[in-house]
C-alpha cells in the first residue's frame, strides 16, 4: 500500500474516533429502566442483598453481569448515573478496538463498518442508556473474533456463551447455531472420543452460567428473572405478539431504516459463506423470537445485537471485494453517508434532543423522552440528574408515614424514595405474585398491567393471606414463603417446585382480565393508563388514596 494511502486511512481513522467521541458525548443518557437496577445496587451496598424491595427476594433485572459490574463502580464513585455512563463508554471503546482487530486493523472495510455503526440511531442510542447493550456488543465481537481464528477452543466459546447469558439471556440466540454447527462437525469427525475430550472444557465454560442458575433458583425461586415471567404471561396470542413485533420493525422502517438495511447486509451475505451461514441463522432465529415475545416499546434497543453480528459479518466478507474493486467501497461509503446525514440532527444538535411521543403502536423513542433531563450534556449544564419529575417525586416521598405504595413506573421514583418504602407494581416486573396473574389484553407493549385481586394489598401490608379465591390463596402462600421465608427449608423448596412445575395449581377464575379492579372501582383497560388513571400516579396502598403532587410540595 502506498504511503499516501496509509496516511489517509490513518487520518480518517482518527477523525472517526473523534466523531465517535463527540456523538457519545452529545447522545449519552440514562433511561428510566436503569434505575430499577440502580435500586438493587443501592440495596446491595447497604447490606440488604440483590433485592428491589428489601422485604422480599425478587429478581427485577435481566442483566446480572451488567449489574454486578456496575456495583463496585458505584461503591467507588458513589453515583450510579455516572457509573453507568462510564461503564458504557469503556464498553464502546473496547468494542471499537475489537472491531478493528477483527477486521484486520485500519483499512477501508473496517472504517466503513465503523461508519455504519455510527449511522445507526439504534446503536448510538443504546451505546449508553444505562442498560446492558454495550457489554452485549463486546461479547458478540469477542465470539466472532474467536470464531475467525479457527481454533476449536470450546472453553472460550462456552465461556462467552455463559457471559452472554449472564448479561442478557436472549443474546445467546445468536451463538447457539454456530455452536451447534461446530459440535456437529466435530462429532461427525471424532465421534464419542470428541465428546469425552470436549465435555470438560464445555462444562468449565458453562460454569458461570450454571452457578448463577443454581443461585437464582435457590435465592429467587426461579431460573428466569421475574421480568421474564411477567412479560411471557402477557395476555397476547401468537398473532397479537407477531403484530407487536412487526410494530417495532415498522417504527425502524419509518425512523431508522439504516439499521435495518445494515442488518440485512450481513444477514444476506452470511448465507453465501459456509463460515458465517450459522450466524445468519442465528439472526433469523432472533427475529423469530422477537416476534414471538411481542417486540418491545423501546425503539431500537432489541436491534443493536443483530446489527453488531450483521455488520461484523459484512466487514469480514466485504474486505476482499473492496481490495479487488474500490468501487464497492465507494458505493458502501455513499450508503453510509446517506443514512448518517439523516441522523445529523440527533447526533450533532447543540439543542437538547427531545422526542416525548408514543406511537399508537406503543413504540417510543426512549432517548427522546429522557434526554433533556438525563442526558450527559444537560446533566453537566444543570449540575445534577435529579430534575426529572419521577426523581423529584421519590425524593419528596422520603419521610412520609405510608410505607407501602402502588406505582406503575418503578424506576426513578422507587430509587429516589429509598429502601424504606415497599412498592407494589401492577405491571408485575417487580412483583412475584402479580407476575403470575393473567394480564389485561389492552396493555401497551412491554407494560402488561394486572388487576390487583381483592385482599392482595392487605395481604402485602400485613404479611397475612387475606385473599378470597382458593387458587389465589395457594399462590400467595407459595410466593410468600419463596420470596420472604427462610431460604433453606423443605417447605420453601417444595413451594419453589410448585411455582415452577405445577402452575395449574394457580389458575384463577378471572372472567374478564381486561377489567382493572382497584380502589373499589372497576376500570376498562386501555393502552396508556395504569390503575384506571391516564396520568402516572402513586397510590398509598393502605389508604388507597392517590398521592398528589401538591401533597408532596411539588406543585
Amino acid at each position: 500500500m502506498h504511503q499516501s494511502s496509509i496516511f489517509w486511512l490513518r487520518a480518517w481513522f482518527f477523525l472517526l474516533l473523534l466523531l465517535f467521541g463527540w456523538v457519545f458525548y452529545v447522545t449519552a443518557w440514562v433511561t428510566e429502566d436503569a434505575f430499577i437496577t440502580f435500586r438493587v445496587i443501592d440495596n446491595l451496598i447497604n447490606g440488604y442483598g440483590p433485592r428491589w424491595n428489601i422485604d422480599e427476594r425478587v429478581q427485577v433485572f435481566t442483566h446480572p453481569l451488567w449489574m454486578f459490574l456496575l456495583w463496585p463502580i458505584v461503591v467507588v464513585c458513589g453515583d450510579p448515573y455516572w457509573a453507568a455512563i462510564g461503564l458504557s463508554a469503556a464498553c464502546l471503546i473496547l468494542f471499537l478496538v475489537l472491531v478493528f482487530r477483527l477486521l484486520g486493523g485500519i483499512n477501508f472495510s473496517s472504517l466503513l463498518v465503523a461508519l455504519y455503526f455510527i449511522s445507526s440511531a439504534a446503536f448510538v442510542d443504546y451505546s449508553s442508556s444505562g442498560l446492558e447493550n454495550p457489554l452485549t456488543h463486546v461479547f458478540l465481537a469477542l465470539f466472532l473474533l474467536k470464531w475467525v481464528s479457527g481454533k476449536r477452543d470450546y472453553f472460550g466459546f462456552f465461556l462467552l456463551f455463559s457471559l452472554l447469558y449472564l448479561n442478557r439471556p436472549d443474546s445467546i440466540i445468536f451463538v447457539v447455531p454456530p455452536l451447534l454447527f461446530l459440535i456437529c462437525a466435530d462429532f461427525s469427525a471424532g465421534g464419542v472420543r470428541f465428546l469425552r475430550a470436549a465435555a470438560p472444557a464445555v462444562l468449565a465454560g458453562l460454569a458461570p452460567m450454571l452457578l448463577w442458575l443454581i443461585f437464582s433458583l435457590v435465592y429467587y425461586g426461579a431460573f428466569v428473572p421475574n421480568t421474564a415471567i411477567a412479560k411471557v404471561q402477557n395476555g397476547l396470542d401468537i398473532y397479537q405478539s407477531s403484530h407487536q413485533g412487526w410494530n417495532l420493525i415498522q417504527y425502524s422502517l419509518e425512523n431508522d431504516v439504516g439499521t435495518l438495511v445494515f442488518i440485512g447486509l450481513g444477514f444476506g451475505l452470511g448465507f453465501f459463506d459456509k463460515r458465517y451461514i450459522s450466524f445468519s441463522f442465528g439472526i433469523l432465529l432472533y427475529f423469530v423470537y422477537l416476534f414471538y415475545v411481542g417486540g418491545d416499546y423501546m425503539a431500537g434497543r432489541f436491534l443493536t445485537a443483530p446489527l453488531v453480528v450483521s455488520l461484523l459479518i459484512f466487514g469480514l466478507m466485504s474486505a476482499g471485494a473492496i481490495r479487488k474493486n474500490k468501487n464497492f467501497g465507494y458505493y458502501g461509503l455513499a450508503l453510509a453517508l446517506i443514512f448518517f446525514a439523516t441522523k445529523i440532527e440527533s447526533h450533532f444538535s447543540l439543542d437538547y434532543y427531545s422526542a416525548p411521543y408514543i406511537e399508537k403502536s406503543g413504540v417510543a423513542d426512549e432517548r427522546g423522552f429522557y434526554y433533556p433531563f438525563l442526558g450527559v450534556r444537560p446533566t453537566l449544564f444543570y449540575g445534577n440528574w435529579l430534575r426529572y419529575d419521577f426523581l423529584q417525586e421519590g425524593v419528596a416521598l422520603r419521610g412520609r408515614t405510608g410505607k407501602y405504595l402502588v406505582k406503575c413506573n418503578i424506576g426513578m421514583t422507587p430509587y429516589a424514595a429509598g429502601a424504606d418504602y415497599v412498592f407494589i407494581d401492577p405491571l408485575a416486573l417487580a412483583d412475584g405474585f402479580i407476575a403470575r396473574l393473567p394480564a389485561a389484553s389492552g396493555s401497551r407493549v412491554g407494560h402488561y398491567e394486572r388487576s390487583i385481586p381483592t385482599g392482595y394489598l392487605e395481604s402485602r401490608i400485613f404479611y397475612k393471606n387475606l385473599l378470597q379465591e382458593p387458587a389465589l390463596r395457594r399462590l400467595w402462600d407459595d410466593t410468600h414463603i419463596v420470596l420472604r421465608g427462610d431460604i433453606f427449608t423443605w417447605d420453601r423448596f417444595a413451594a419453589i417446585f410448585r411455582l415452577n412445575f405445577q402452575k395449574e395449581l394457580y389458575l384463577t377464575n378471572i372472567k374478564n382480565r381486561d377489567e382493572i379492579h382497584f380502589n373499589g372501582r372497576v376500570y376498562k383497560k386501555t393502552s396508556y393508563d395504569c390503575l384506571g388513571n391516564s396520568a402516572v400516579i402513586t397510590v398509598d396502598a393502605a389508604t388507597l388514596q392517590i398521592i398528589q403532587k401538591k401533597d408532596l410540595g411539588l406543585d
